[in-house]
C-alpha cells in the first residue's frame, strides 16, 4: 500500500470521528479487503456508529434514521425558526440571526408553504405525535435561487408548548432567471413571440413548471389561461425558448430530481414512483430507463455498495 493511501485513510478516520462527535451516525467507512493496521479501526468505528444511530436515534422519530449530515430546523407553533444546525444555514445561506426569530414562511417558496403547513395541521390534529411525515420543501436562497429539499418531520412537546423538527436533504437548486432576458425581434423566424411581454410570460411559465416538479401539471389550455397566453402561442413559444415542450421538460425535470433521490436518499423506488407522478413502478422504470440508459434499480443497487 502506498503512502498516499494510507494517509488518505487515516484522515478518513479523523473524519469519522469528528462526524461521530458531531452526532452523525450514519457515516460508514469504507472497509479494505486486506488485513492490515487500519481495517481493525475502520470496523469498530463503522459498528460504533451503528451502535450509537439505533441507541441514540429512536426509528420512529424519523422513519429513515440513515440520512448521512441532514439539515435540521426547528419551529415552534407559529412557525417561527427556534432552532437550526449549520448544515441548514449554510445551505440557504444566510446568518443565524437572519434565521432564528424569523417565520419560515419567509423562506418558502408559496405553494410549497401552503403544503407543508397543511401536512403540519393534519398532523397536530392526530393523537400520535410520535409518528412522523415525508415532506418536500422549496427554499429561497440568500441569493434568490429555488433550493428543494426532502425529508422529514415530527413534532416535540417539552411540557408547555409544541414544536416540529424537520430533518433531511437538498435535491437541487432551480436555475437562476437570467440576468439579461433573451430579446428576439418580430422580424425573426419566430412569429411566435413577437413582444418581449410574450417572452417573460414565456419565462414565468418555465418557471411554474420548475416549482411544480412534484405533481402534475394541469392542460395546456390551464397554463395558457394562467399566463394569459392563447394555447398556440404558448406551445411554440415554449419550444422557441427551451427547445423542448413544456410535458417532455417537466418529465425530464422530474427524472432529473428521481435520480438524485434514488442515488442519494433512502427513499424506495415505490415511493419515489408515486412521487413525481408515474402510475407504476415499471412505468417509471421504463422511462426513466429510456433517458438514463439503466434501470432505476441498477442505480439504487449501486447506492448499497
Amino acid at each position: 500500500m502506498s503512502n498516499i493511501e494510507y494517509t488518505d485513510r487515516l484522515e478518513a478516520l479523523r473524519l469519522m470521528i469528528i462526524e461521530l462527535a458531531k452526532g452523525n451516525f450514519a457515516k460508514r467507512l469504507p472497509v479494505y479487503g486486506d488485513p492490515d493496521g487500519l481495517q481493525e479501526f475502520e470496523i469498530l468505528l463503522n459498528l460504533l456508529a451503528e451502535e450509537l444511530g439505533a441507541f441514540l436515534i429512536h426509528p420512529s422519530s424519523f422513519r429513515e434514521k440513515n440520512i448521512d449530515h441532514p439539515f435540521v430546523f426547528v419551529i415552534d407553533e407559529n412557525y417561527t425558526i427556534r432552532g437550526i444546525n449549520s448544515r441548514f444555514k449554510g445551505m440557504l445561506g444566510y446568518t443565524k440571526d437572519q434565521l432564528i426569530g424569523h417565520s419560515i414562511r419567509e423562506f418558502l417558496q408559496e405553494e410549497c408553504l401552503e403544503a407543508l403547513l397543511q401536512q403540519i395541521r393534519q398532523y397536530s390534529s392526530t393523537s400520535n405525535l410520535t409518528s412522523s411525515f415525508k415532506t418536500l420543501c422549496t427554499f429561497y436562497t440568500a441569493q434568490q435561487q429555488l433550493l428543494a429539499c426532502w425529508g422529514y418531520g415530527h413534532g416535540l412537546w417539552d411540557g408547555e408548548n409544541y414544536y416540529y423538527v424537520f430533518r433531511g436533504l437538498p435535491i437541487a437548486y432551480r436555475e437562476k432567471e437570467s440576468p439579461q432576458p433573451l430579446v428576439l425581434e418580430a422580424t425573426t423566424a419566430y412569429p411566435s413571440l413577437q413582444f418581449q411581454s410574450d417572452i417573460q410570460k414565456i419565462r414565468k411559465v418555465h418557471r411554474f413548471v420548475l416549482e411544480n416538479l412534484h405533481q402534475k401539471l394541469p392542460s395546456l389550455v390551464h397554463i395558457a389561461r394562467k399566463f394569459h397566453l392563447n394555447e398556440y402561442k404558448l406551445k411554440s413559444g415554449f419550444k422557441v425558448l427551451y427547445q423542448t415542450t413544456i410535458f417532455r421538460f417537466h418529465r425530464s425535470k422530474r427524472l432529473e430530481l428521481a435520480m438524485v433521490m434514488i442515488r442519494y436518499t433512502p427513499t424506495s423506488l415505490k415511493e419515489v414512483a408515486a412521487q413525481f407522478g408515474f402510475r407504476s413502478v415499471p412505468h417509471f422504470s421504463k422511462v426513466f430507463k429510456d433517458k438514463y440508459g439503466k434501470s432505476p434499480k441498477w442505480y439504487k443497487m449501486q447506492r448499497r455498495k
